[in-house]
């Protein structure tokens, strides 16, 4: 029974390597050499062809061409030479071969034989040797190399928009029947399916209906036991917060899914339980969460080790005493949760970083982020309260900053943000989105060593920063400043465009006494309100 698993084994990591929808590294080919050697040395009989399936994936193998590094290790020959030899076998699985067909149909009979040698007897003392003629392979069209179909079936879909926001009724109804295309194609032949198979799971794949995530988990369950080649999954109920049935079919869904590289929940769609059994997910490098329940999403967090990227919008946890609902420092302020206390911490090594709008207790925070040690960039809006107990975790490991205003009223700052700097100690660069901010208080609590400050142009934020640079001690290994200046917003806010030009001169001339390399970056028209207000710089 263990050699039948093993043989099992191989016959999915192959077909997961050459057959679902990308070929293996070059590195990798010496494990696949030491699997075709092993399936080599077996006594194969028709029983175990019909157990392990290992002929019909050798004979997809050798219809590859382009199979890495095959003149070292001859996969493709190697390949067809096991089906021609299981083709032999007494009660083979493997159909009769065209060939053979061709010559069994072609071969005159006995009777036929005979009669023409006694006719050529007669006729001519010379004997006439009876040659059958054989159809060739070459008489019946070729099927298409997989490159090719896979090319024709990307052309057509290219003719449909990718699913957006900005989608209108025909480019919903072209994307559904490129879609149905690849479907009715899939069922053609085994090439068919393969070629159609990579392009319906190529891409970021929505689920917002119960049925659907249903659906797609019925399909995946049946696919042979082959890893599921989904990439991209985006899961977010229609109705929220997402029905218990939908979250059951997700979570079920999710743990099928070991090739995710990138996974998106909303309202609640990514929920699991102590009692999960979760996967490692190795490839996974990107998750983001939308109005989640932490305790829900914390059982997934620790099976994330090569997760690079984390982007949270609103999480939370009702279980949990946080600092927006109890005093900072108090013991409940570091109760982790009966659920984090069973649960390993997270060991991925975070380099980007996005929170808003999140509420968790210190110590949920130091559960989340304690193995990220080097953050290439973080971005925080709107946390209030948290940035404190935040900052005491991560602010030694964030190499770049990015602090924007609120969510719903981007000039807004965040006095609790500012109060924070100080514990970003480590910091090379330094960004400010907003114009309401606290910004002396702001640029005296930096005291990390810039190299790199950007900001929003507002009339103060700007007067505050040439104040600055005009001091020679402050930040003296600052190289760039960058001011982002939204000029088709400039009338809501009664900045003039002679006020603009001012405060661009001045700030060019204290940069260039300080050898700093000054970026205006100018976003929108100018023109734009008196177009469309009837509004002018004299007005």
């Amino acid at each position: 029974m263990m050699q039948e698993d093993q043989h099992r084994q191989w016959q999915r990591e192959l077909q997961s390597a050459f057959l679902c929808g990308s070929l293996p590294l070059s590195d990798d080919m010496p494990t696949y050499d030491a699997i075709f050697t092993q399936i080599e040395a077996i006594q194969a009989n028709s029983e175990w062809l019909t157990q392990t399936k290992i002929h019909v994936v050798m004979d997809a193998i050798s219809e590859i061409s382009n199979i890495p590094r095959d003149g070292d290790f001859n996969l493709q020959s190697r390949a067809t030479a096991l089906v021609n030899k299981y083709e032999d076998l007494p009660n083979s699985p493997i159909p009769i071969s065209f060939e053979a067909k061709a010559c069994e149909a072609a071969a005159p009979g006995k009777e036929l034989e005979e009669r023409a040698a006694a006719q050529a007897s007669e006729e001519n003392p010379t004997p006439v040797v009876m040659v059958p003629i054989v159809p060739s392979r070459s008489t019946v069209p070729p099927p298409l190399p997989m490159e090719t179909l896979t090319a024709i079936f990307k052309s057509t879909m290219m003719e449909c928009h990718e699913p957006s926001s900005n989608w209108d009724f025909h480019d919903s109804k072209d994307w559904r029947e490129g879609i149905n295309l690849l479907l009715s194609g899939a069922l053609v032949a085994r090439d068919w399916y393969i070629s159609a198979r990579r392009l319906l799971y190529a891409g970021r794949i929505n689920l917002n209906k119960s049925e659907s995530v249903r659906l797609l988990l019925r399909t995946v369950q049946e696919d042979l036991g082959t890893p599921c080649p989904i990439r991209h999954l985006f899961l977010e109920d229609h109705v929220p917060p997402a029905g218990e049935e939908f979250r059951v079919f997700a979570a079920k869904l999710i743990v099928r899914c070991t090739k995710l590289q990138y996974l998106e929940g909303s309202l609640g769609a990514l929920s699991f339980s102590k009692s999960t059994p979760i996967p490692v997910f190795e490839s996974l490098r990107e998750l983001r969460v939308t109005n989640q329940v932490f305790h829900r999403l914390a059982p997934l967090l620790h099976c994330l080790p090569n997760l690079e990227s984390l982007d949270v919008l609103y999480i939370a946890d009702p279980l949990v005493e946080s600092p927006m609902s109890v005093l900072m420092g108090t013991l409940l302020d570091d109760n982790l949760g009966v659920v984090l206390k069973d649960i390993p911490s997270p060991k991925f090594s975070l380099k980007t970083l996005r929170l808003s709008q999140s509420d968790l207790a210190r110590s949920q925070w130091r559960w989340l982020f304690s193995s990220c040690t080097s953050i290439e960039y973080a971005e925080l809006q709107e946390l209030y309260e948290n940035a404190a107990p935040l900052a005491n975790v991560i602010g030694t490991s964030v190499r770049s900053l990015h602090l924007k205003g609120a969510l719903d009223t981007p000039q807004e700052g965040d006095d609790e943000l500012v109060e924070t700097l100080p514990a970003y100690t480590n910091l090379t660069s330094l960004r400010i989105s907003g114009r309401d901010w606290p910004w002396t208080e702001l640029l005296s609590n930096i005291k990390a060593s810039l190299e790199s400050f950007a900001i929003s142009y507002s009339g103060p934020g700007v007067d505050s920063v040439a104040q600055a640079l005009s001091n020679p001690g402050w930040q003296p290994s600052l190289q760039v400043v960058t001011i982002h200046h939204w000029a088709d917003t400039d009338y809501f806010y009664e900045v003039k465009a002679s006020d603009v030009k001012g405060a661009r001169e001045k700030l060019e001339h204290l940069c260039a006494r300080r050898s700093v390399k000054l970026h205006w970056i100018t976003e929108g028209d100018p023109d734009l309100a008196s177009v469309g207000y009837g509004i002018r710089e004299s007005d």
